[in-house]
């Protein structure tokens, strides 16, 4: 019997993002050669955002004053757009939430003065999970060379490391802010 080969697919890229078929998360293309995640991108312009954050908090009522110090982990970064989230959950919707942050060894002087910021304004506690800089480095390298990404390690950590801590703290919410691969892959 002949040896048979796997098929490799052409690498295709995005005509509005230009990622392309290797992305980590995974990529699905329209006929148009528009990625799925552009596609999750521009149905955000068609969303009644205030029927949505009605519909979050009626969501989020069963957990809001539970027993125990927190009532959901929220996973940050040091980016601006974590104050509007923190403002949110915090003051809209009157949750204590315990924030975890997944060091990317590429943190600006201004991205750590934001952790700094959002701990302070919001009164929030924070985990911060730092990893070995020279395991950090072997990881880099070996998912450069797999995936055509530095950033896989800290893609991968920033989505488990909040998981582990609701679980290892009985926290049975965890709120995605920006969740990774949603954002840059879409949902399907």
């Amino acid at each position: 019997m002949p040896e048979t080969r796997p098929v490799h697919q052409p690498i295709q890229q995005c005509r509005a993002c230009l990622y392309d078929s290797r992305h980590p998360f995974g990529l699905t293309f329209d006929d148009t050669g528009l990625c799925s995640g552009c596609a999750t991108h521009a149905e955000k312009t068609s969303l009644d955002w205030d029927q949505r954050l009605e519909q979050l908090a009626r969501l989020l009522r069963p957990y809001k004053g539970r027993k125990g110090n927190y009532d959901c982990v929220i996973p940050i970064r040091g980016t601006p757009e974590y104050f509007k989230v923190l403002d949110i959950v915090k003051n809209q919707l009157g949750l204590n939430p315990l924030l975890v942050e997944f060091n990317s060894h590429f943190n600006s002087t201004a991205g750590i003065e934001n952790l700094d910021l959002i701990r302070d304004t919001f009164d929030c506690d924070i985990f911060l999970k730092t990893m070995s800089p020279p395991i950090y480095k072997k990881l880099m390298r070996e998912t450069l060379s797999r995936f055509g990404s530095v950033h896989w390690p800290y893609l991968a950590g920033h989505t488990v490391w909040p998981v582990r801590v609701a679980v290892q703290h009985n926290i049975p919410l965890v709120i995605w802010p920006l969740h990774q691969p949603t954002e840059q892959a879409g949902m399907f």
